[in-house]
C-alpha cells in the first residue's frame, strides 16, 4: 500500500469540515483522491508543520472517505507530492527525509523564472532580474520590443503580471521582479486554428504529453491566465504544431534525470512564426476543467500512476 502525503495549505483546525475555504479547490482535490483508490494508494492532505521527518509520519491530515473529508492522525507516509509555495521550495524541502515529487531541484528550475531563463535562454524571451529603478533603466536598454512584461520572479496564476509600453514604465519596481521581452502572438498559432493573442499550455508527465490547451485572453487584455479572464481551447496532443513538439522534446531531454517529473510548459508563436517557451510550472492545476471532467480524471489517474511507481 502506498501512502502519499500531498503537501498543501489546507486548514486542519478542528472547526473546519473541509480542507479549504474555496469550494472548487475542495472539489479538485477530492477528484484527485478518488482516482487514487484505483491504485491501492492512500492520499493524505496536510501541511509540512504536521510532518515528523524522523518518524516519516503526519500528526494530522485530511483523507477522503465515502466522498466526505475526514481528519486522521499519526499516519505513516512514504512519498510527498509537493503543492506548497514556489518561492524557497528547494530550501523548504531539501531536509524532508522523504522522496519528493517533484524533486526540489526541478521545482526550483520550473518556479524560478530567472533560473528557467538561464537554463533555456535560447528558446525563452530575453529576461532580466531587476530589484530597483536603476537596474530597470539599465535592462530596458537591452530590450528591443516596445512593450515589456513585468512579473514576479516567483509566482503563478498571472498574479502581479503587467504588460506595458516601455515609455510608460516609471518607478515602483519591487525586489525580485523579472523584466521580459514582449512576444507579440497576435498573428495566432499556425495549423491549430488560433488566430489571435494566445499561449499554448502543454502538460507533461515523464516526458509524455498528457493534455494541452490554448489560452485566449479576454478582449482588451494580453494576459492569458484563466484567473485573469482568459478562455481555453483544448487540443489533442496529435494536433500540436511540430515545432512545439521539437521544443518540448528538447526541454524534456534536459530534465530527464528527474523522475517522476510532472510539469507544464507554456509556448507562444510570434509574428515571424518563431516559437518561444514562456514559462514552466511544476504544479499544473485543474481548477478550471469543469467542462472537461474526463481530461481532469485521466490526468490525475496518470499522476497517481507516476507517483506510485516512484515509491
Amino acid at each position: 500500500m502506498s501512502n502519499i502525503f500531498v503537501n498543501s495549505f489546507a486548514s486542519l483546525k478542528d472547526i473546519k469540515k473541509e480542507p479549504f475555504s474555496n469550494r472548487l479547490r475542495n472539489k479538485v482535490f477530492s477528484i484527485m483522491f478518488k482516482q487514487s483508490e484505483k491504485y491501492n494508494t492512500n492520499m493524505f492532505l496536510s501541511r509540512l508543520e504536521y510532518y515528523n521527518s524522523r518518524k516519516k509520519e503526519l500528526k494530522k491530515a485530511w483523507v477522503l472517505k465515502n466522498d466526505k473529508w475526514q481528519k486522521v492522525f499519526n499516519q505513516k507516509v512514504n512519498l510527498m507530492y509537493y503543492h506548497g509555495k514556489n518561492e524557497n521550495s528547494y530550501e523548504i524541502c531539501k531536509n524532508i527525509n522523504l522522496k519528493i515529487v517533484n524533486d526540489p531541484k526541478f521545482e526550483r528550475l520550473c518556479d524560478d523564472k530567472l533560473k528557467c531563463y538561464n537554463f533555456f535562454s535560447e528558446i525563452t524571451p530575453k529576461s532580466f532580474l531587476i530589484n530597483n529603478h536603476y537596474e530597470l533603466a539599465k535592462a530596458l536598454k537591452l530590450i528591443e520590443t516596445e512593450k515589456v512584461v513585468l512579473k514576479p520572479r516567483f509566482g503563478s496564476y498571472g498574479n502581479g503580471v503587467i504588460i506595458i509600453n516601455k515609455k510608460d514604465l516609471r518607478n515602483g519596481i519591487t525586489k525580485n521582479t523579472i523584466l521580459q521581452e514582449f512576444i507579440d502572438s497576435s498573428s495566432g498559432l499556425t495549423g491549430m486554428g488560433i488566430k489571435s493573442v494566445h499561449d499554448l499550455r502543454v502538460v507533461v508527465i515523464n516526458g509524455k504529453i498528457d493534455h494541452c490547451y490554448a489560452r485566449i485572453p479576454k478582449n482588451g487584455s494580453l494576459i492569458s491566465n484563466v484567473t485573469r479572464g482568459a478562455s481555453k481551447i483544448y487540443f489533442s496532443p496529435s494536433e500540436i504544431h511540430s515545432k512545439i513538439k521539437s521544443l518540448l522534446k528538447r526541454i524534456d531531454n534536459e530534465v530527464k534525470d528527474y523522475r517522476p517529473r510532472i510539469y507544464s510548459a507554456d509556448f507562444m508563436m510570434d509574428n515571424n512564426k518563431d516559437f518561444w517557451l514562456v514559462e514552466m510550472n511544476s504544479k499544473p492545476g485543474t481548477l478550471y476543467y469543469d467542462d472537461k471532467p474526463r481530461i481532469r480524471e485521466r490526468y490525475y489517474s496518470n499522476v497517481i500512476k507516476a507517483l506510485t511507481k516512484a515509491i
